[in-house]
């Protein structure tokens, strides 16, 4: 026969395999309970859409101190703007001053953004992400994290980093170190 084996899409409730049977070309839907199959041969436009979503992280929302607080995990990021819900979109937006903003960057992405900078070791435990906007209208996280600094192999020195991540972009808007640091940081990198 002049059959192709099957191509297949693996999905957690279906398996979808394309094929070729003597000239056609197959598309088989395939379930627990039972499964279909349809000739596609002559069909010109798009047959499947794979849509790519990333892993699933849990975001809750509480109000806590009459402010709106977004935790993910151990991250938690407050503010006082009212958050509105997309869900056919799967999107957040914040009514700030200057208008609606789409949250595209998450409380954990902000912050993991910095330690894989290199900007930060690791987040201050304990201390609350605020979500705000700047004088620009750019929407942001203010994070208050730690850098350490290995010195001499014999001693991890620790210091206060404070940097604002945009919460639309997720790029990093401003660090905050201590003064010694900008002066004396060349000989820690």
């Amino acid at each position: 026969s002049n059959s192709l084996p099957p191509v297949a899409l693996r999905t957690d409730k279906s398996i979808l395999p394309f094929s070729l049977d003597n000239g056609k070309m197959l598309l088989s839907v395939l379930s627990a309970t039972g499964g279909k199959e349809f000739d596609v041969s002559g069909v010109t436009d798009e047959i499947l859409q794979i849509e790519e979503r990333p892993t699933v992280e849990r975001l809750s929302i509480s109000v806590v101190n009459g402010a709106f607080s977004l935790n993910q995990g151990d991250i938690k990021a407050v503010t006082d703007y009212q958050i509105e819900i997309d869900p056919k979109n799967a999107k957040l937006a914040l009514a700030t001053p200057t208008g609606y903003k789409f949250l595209s960057i998450l409380p954990r992405q902000a912050v993991t953004s910095l330690i894989r900078s290199g900007v930060a070791t690791m987040h201050s435990k304990g201390d609350e992400v605020r979500i705000s906007e700047d004088e620009d209208g750019n929407l942001y996280y203010l994070v208050q994290a730690e850098k350490v600094i290995p010195i001499l192999n014999v001693y991890d020195y620790t210091f206060p980093v404070e940097a604002k991540v945009s919460a639309v972009g997720g790029e990093i808007l401003s660090i905050e170190k201590p003064s010694w640091m900008r002066l004396l940081g060349f000989l820690f990198v």
